[in-house]
């Protein structure tokens, strides 16, 4: 068995990763600035299920499988400083533009959402633990 056994799961995002990898390749054939984004993003999630997970049995087969898959974002993300300028109009240019918008959006929420804990964590006093608890 290769993967733990708390982590059986995780032959399923394995196998999903190679066509998910093919599928920007695909439906964005004449954009290579939205297939560069897309595959990045899909190593990038792969790498944070894989962090969170930690799933082969032996630490080190873990941690640098993680490091190849950076070293592949890394690859892919590079591979964009050779593409043409974009446009300021047409499809690449609109999809840039919603990308952008959206990655802000989750993170300005993010922030928002630790500032909102935060206070919480400030107003009600349970949510930090008492005086009687120990680490």
């Amino acid at each position: 068995m290769r993967f733990r056994l708390d982590s059986w799961w995780f032959g399923v995002p394995l196998l999903t990763r190679g066509p998910l990898i093919a599928l920007p390749i695909v439906l964005a054939t004449d954009y290579p600035a939205v297939q560069t984004v897309w595959v990045t993003f899909i190593l990038l999630c792969f790498l944070a299920c894989q962090a969170l997970a930690w799933p082969w049995k032996v630490p080190l087969l873990n941690a640098l499988d993680c490091w190849m898959s950076y070293c592949i974002m890394i690859l892919v993300a590079a591979s964009a400083l050779y593409l043409e300028p974009i446009n300021k109009e047409g499809v690449v240019a609109d999809f840039v533009d919603n990308f952008n918008t959206g990655i802000m959006v989750v993170i300005f929420s993010s922030i928002s959402s630790m500032i909102l804990m935060a206070l919480s964590a400030l107003v009600h006093r349970a949510a930090m633990g008492g005086s009687t608890e120990y680490a």
